[in-house]
This record gives structure tokens, sequence and C-alpha cells, in this order.
């Protein structure tokens, strides 16, 4: 009777888990990608001629995953049952991760791996300025403590947190960082703000932060956004009349930042697409139809009203957007 018990134990046990509703479960294949029209699409990257997005569904989120190659579907499954305001596909080498409120969500071959709860190592982290190598090994990102914002950095090898930066409020000097990137396991780039004086209205900057030594490089200017492609990143910078650094939009390599020769005065938003530039004009219904400039080349949506996503592949657009407030897929070839 004591050995019936025993092993009846066993089985529920091995029948349960306690992942604090990080809950997976495969659901029926959809016929291809244009099904997803129907639901809310919270993110989209294409990698490795796959697309990949994060979409949610009466109040779950799931992840799909579609071969362009193949045209075939390779995953489709619930990650997380609960309310869900935002996600972010991060891009690496072998591998990508979905970022939903404090859980990281490691893929790999088409795959769900596993999932890091990042409560374990920061607490009251900015959502937005995570980053992580594209060897997977280091992740990084911003704490408020006590008004001061720290710059934090996880050694998943051996599950260790460091202090990287401290900032402060002295006037001219980095004083908070939104935006974070690695472009190797010593290197991070930033976008932040610093203080032109004391109690004046803080300015946008951007720069290298070097972790080994814990220094940074600081560039001042007005508007500036970051976008990160595996080991590349891309700054769009729009200075707004003065400074050494006017209306340029610079890529990071190794030794520095390099002006691309690229000016657009209009432009919204300009970010990496599996390496490549896109430059985006996300519209509205009662001012302007959207566009993007690719290669220098403008190409209009007009059968759009906005712009929610464009990605890049195989000299192949492929735009998410809003029309009559219902979700449109556009593929469109592009000239290279």
């Amino acid at each position: 009777m004591k050995k019936i018990i025993i092993i009846f134990l066993v089985i529920l046990l091995c029948g349960c888990q306690t992942t604090n509703n990080h809950k997976v479960k495969t659901v029926k294949k959809t016929q291809d990608y244009q099904q997803l029209s129907k639901y809310e699409i919270i993110d989209f990257k294409i990698i490795d001629h796959n697309l990949i997005f994060v979409y949610k569904k009466n109040n779950q989120t799931y992840v799909y995953d579609y071969s362009i190659e193949k045209n075939k579907e390779l995953l489709n499954t619930m990650i997380f049952d609960g309310p869900v305001n935002k996600a972010k596909i991060h891009v690496l080498q072998d591998i990508y991760a979905i970022q939903l409120t404090d859980t990281l969500f490691l893929f790999q071959n088409h795959k769900l791996k596993n999932h890091i709860d990042l409560n374990n190592f920061f607490d009251e982290f900015e959502y937005d300025s995570l980053a992580i190598s594209s060897s997977g090994q280091f992740i990084s990102c911003v704490k408020m403590n006590y008004d001061t914002e720290s710059v934090l950095l996880l050694d998943r090898n051996s599950r260790l947190v460091s202090t990287v930066l401290t900032l402060d409020d002295t006037p001219r000097k980095l004083n908070a960082i939104w935006e974070l990137a690695f472009t190797n396991d010593k290197t991070l780039i930033y976008t932040g703000g610093t203080y032109l004086k004391q109690g004046l209205q803080t300015s946008g900057c951007y720069g290298v932060i070097d972790i080994n030594h814990q220094t940074y490089s600081l560039y001042n200017s007005p508007q500036v956004t970051l976008s990160s492609f595996k080991d590349k990143s891309i700054i769009h910078n729009q200075d707004e009349g003065y400074g050494a650094n006017k209306d340029k939009i610079a890529v990071y390599y190794d030794d520095g930042f390099n002006d691309l020769g690229l000016n657009y005065e209009n432009s919204v938003n300009c970010y990496l697409s599996n390496g490549k530039i896109l430059i985006t004009e996300k519209g509205s219904v009662d001012d302007w139809k959207p566009y993007i400039i690719f290669n220098n080349v403008k190409y209009d949506f007009n059968e759009l009203a906005n712009i929610l996503f464009a990605e890049y592949v195989d000299h192949q657009l492929f735009i998410i957007g809003k029309q009559n407030e219902k979700t449109t897929f556009i593929k469109r070839e592009v000239t290279e």
C-alpha cells in the first residue's frame, strides 16, 4: 500500500509545474501568418528567413514562427496567461529571446528552450533598458535605487550581478539611460540624457560604455533613438540644427561611430532589420499616408493608415499596418 501511494505522488508531482503563470501550450496550426490579422500583434521580427510574431489572444500571449523558405508554420505557442502591455524580441546569434514584463523566454531551433525570471537578479529595472549580448551570456539593464540610476550586468554562467556604472545628477555628465544594446560582451551602446544646468530640462545623448573599465563616451543630441540587430547597432540622431553631429544617422562598429551620410529631416523612425536600415513614417488617417525609405528609395503605402511594423529579407519588405482599424499584411519587392 505504501509503495502504491509513493508511486501516485511521483506521478502527481511530475504532472505539476510551478511557473508563475508562464504556461506553455502549443495551439492548433494556422494556414499561414496572415491568419494572425484578427489578433493584436505586439512585436514582429524576421530572423534567419523566419517571421517571428508575438501576439495577444483572449488575454494570453503567443509566439508564432513561420518559415518564409518552407512556406510553413514552425511554432505557435502560448507562453503567458495573463495581461501583457508590451513585448520585445531580442535577436541573438543562435537564439532569440522574448521579453515579457519581468521574464525572458529563450527560443532555439523553433522551440522554447528556457525562461528566466529577471526578478531573481534585478528588481524594479527599467523595461526598455534591458539588453542581451549576442552570445546570450550577459544581460544588462538600468535600475533605479534611491533616485540614482545604475547600469547592472548579469553573467549567466556565474549567475552574479555586478554594477557597471552609477549615474549622478552632475550637469553635462550622463544622468539617465533609456536604452542599451551590446556590440560585444564587453561593450554597450546607450541612449540617455544629461542636465545642461542643475534643474534645467534634460538633453538627449548617446555613447559607448566600456564594461571592463567602467567608463563611457558621450555625444549630445536632443532627439536620439537606438536600434540593434545582433552585434550591430544604429543611432538615429536628429540634432535639430546644432552640434558636430547635426542630422547624422550613424552605425556603430568596433572602431567607433561612422556617419553613413544619411539625412532625413522628417524621419520619425530609423532602425535595423536583418542588418539593413529602414526609415519609416507611420502616418495618420487625417494627415498623411505612411512610407518607408530603403536604400534611398521611397516606398508609399497609400493603402494603409499607418505602419505598425516593417521588416526586410531577401529583396522584400514585410509590412504590418492598419487600415480602417483592421490589421493588414503587405509584402513588397524592393530595389537593392
